[in-house]
């Protein structure tokens, strides 16, 4: 890490820090509860941090999804000639963003199936059920995301 990042980094959270105790005061001295006082509090506390895992994790969930799911298609069709080494390196990144924003919506789909479909039956069925929608649902964004980056 860089010494500028590291300032930067040191003097957002002095900064955060700073108003979150000024905030408080603020509120305090207009009458709010100590209860209301704790949740803005932690409102200020959250929201900075929020912010900073999603800059942080921007992209990295859809790109192991997408080496997981299609590194069997690469193993069995890089016999017959396809690579993953095909896209073009300023594809990566939004297609990683691409399947990060796209692969939790299989996670209620896969439950309300299960639910609905297979409510009487048993749960390794079940679970069963949602694991499958899930990766159909993952194979499906994957495979159409590396075609549309090879055109």
């Amino acid at each position: 890490m860089s010494i500028l990042a590291l300032i930067v980094l040191l003097t957002a959270t002095a900064l955060v820090g700073v108003t979150v105790v000024s905030v408080l005061r603020w509120a305090r001295l207009r009458g709010a509860s100590e209860r209301t006082a704790k949740h803005l509090r932690d409102l200020l506390i959250a929201a900075p941090v929020a912010a900073t895992l999603s800059l942080v994790l921007m992209g990295l969930p859809g790109g192991v999804i997408y080496y997981l799911v299609l590194g069997p298609y690469f193993v069995f069709r890089g016999m017959f000639g396809a690579n993953i080494g095909d896209v073009p390196p300023d594809a990566i990144w939004p297609m990683a963003l691409f399947v990060s924003l796209l692969w939790p919506w299989a996670i209620p789909l896969g439950y309300i199936l299960a639910r609905w479909r297979f409510a009487h039956r048993r749960l390794l069925l079940r679970l069963s059920v949602v694991a499958g929608v899930e990766y159909v649902w993952l194979w499906g964004i994957c495979y159409g995301v590396y075609r549309t980056a090879l055109h």
